[in-house]
């Protein structure tokens, strides 16, 4: 197990984060493959490692959380032959390997740095995934299929049993979870009444923390999909919300602007939806757990939003010219149409002039929000 070294030390309650990002199965998949490896009948990925680095990199580099800052994070990843590990930092040269041992050692490692309830524990999986029961989550490891080994899952993670785990008393009040995987039961499972020895933990019967969220990128016998040699449609979705997509504004909960659990529970979904339609996919995220408000993500400043508002009639436009004002300051002055520039989030004022028959919009108040602001404005005549 490798820990990253952070830049700076964290004296207080924090945020204590695992990455484990799968791509080589050497044996499910080539020259290793084992008969216990075959029966899975899945090959090796180009994605997950890379997916896996991209969400490494943006808490080392973006994640913004002053009450429970980055204090720990711990990286395993098993890159598949040819797949680029993205590693602008540098500091992901030397993580571990996503085998079962480590993977242990991280887990466990996590459980015990997170003990303080007022920490933050953050946890993102990629890699092969299946599914035993409906509400099941299994994370296949590296070394899965091992010949060597008495149990057919001795190389796998059960995600949601850990995710129970770590609901107990003792462990961080606040955690969100993502497991960017399939959940497709394996043919070879009818053949068995139980199927062990996945990694898991014991669960409590008491319930302590606060908002315990469980993302799954793929919903019951399902596949989530990725771009071969990219990165997977879950990653990339969850990076746009993280980024700012899922953005609200300062409010009773978090004074600054900030991406709250359940916007993100809210607007993940149909990122993915939408990503997935785009490629003539379909894929579905489940949200479970404990969903209750619990900020992800804050901004020092507010994030940018695309204004791009239509006129309705579209003939207003050609000789229509937009304004935008913000606490008495010019944003944009007599811009023409279209319009189509980014903006920081927050209340406007919105003011439109156009030849006749149509009518000015004088002084219209609109809230814009990420990530963006394509309404139509409706003129009169």
């Amino acid at each position: 197990m490798a820990e990253i070294q952070l830049d700076a030390v964290v004296d207080g309650p924090g945020t204590h984060a695992l990455v484990v990002g799968v791509s080589n199965y050497p044996y499910l998949d080539g020259p290793q493959q084992t008969l216990v490896g075959k029966r899975f009948g899945v090959s090796n990925l180009s994605s997950a490692a890379r997916s896996a680095s991209e969400i490494a990199n943006w808490l080392l580099t973006e994640y913004q959380n002053p009450a429970t800052p980055l204090a720990s994070l711990n990286v395993l990843l098993s890159p598949a032959a040819g797949e680029v590990v993205s590693d602008p930092t540098g500091k992901l040269a030397a993580v571990g390997r996503a085998r079962r041992d480590e993977f242990e050692q991280a887990v466990m490692a996590l459980a015990q740095r997170s003990k303080s309830p007022q920490s933050m524990c953050v946890v993102y999986v990629a890699g092969h995934g299946i599914q035993l029961t409906t509400r099941g989550a299994f994370l296949l490891l590296e070394d899965c299929g091992r010949s060597d080994k008495a149990n057919e899952l001795y190389g796998a993670a059960d995600m949601a049993g850990l995710h129970g785990a770590f609901m107990a008393q003792g462990q961080a009040l606040n955690q969100v979870w993502f497991v960017d995987a399939c959940r497709q039961r394996p043919s070879f499972a009818n053949s068995f009444e139980e199927l062990a020895g996945a990694f898991t933990l014991s669960k409590s019967a008491i319930e302590k923390v606060d908002s315990s969220v469980l993302f799954l990128a793929a919903s019951s016998r399902e596949a989530a999909f990725a771009e071969i040699g990219g990165t997977t449609l879950f990653s990339q979705a969850l990076l746009t919300m993280l980024r700012g997509a899922a953005a609200v504004g300062p409010d009773d909960v978090c004074d600054v602007w900030n991406v709250p659990v359940l916007r993100l529970a809210d607007r993940l979904a149909p990122a993915v939806k939408k990503l997935a339609g785009a490629k003539q996919a379909k894929q579905q995220v489940d949200v479970t757990g404990k969903v209750n408000p619990n900020v992800v993500q804050r901004f020092a400043r507010p994030p940018m939003v695309r204004f791009h508002p239509m006129l309705d009639p579209g003939e207003a436009a050609a000789t229509a010219r937009a304004s935008l004002k913000a606490r008495g300051a010019t944003v944009l002055s007599d811009a023409p149409w279209p319009v189509d520039c980014d903006v920081a989030a927050g209340l406007y004022t919105l003011s439109v002039t156009t030849d006749p028959p149509f009518q000015p919009i004088d002084g219209w108040a609109v809230n814009l929000e990420p990530p963006s602001f394509d309404e139509p404005l409706r003129v009169s005549t």
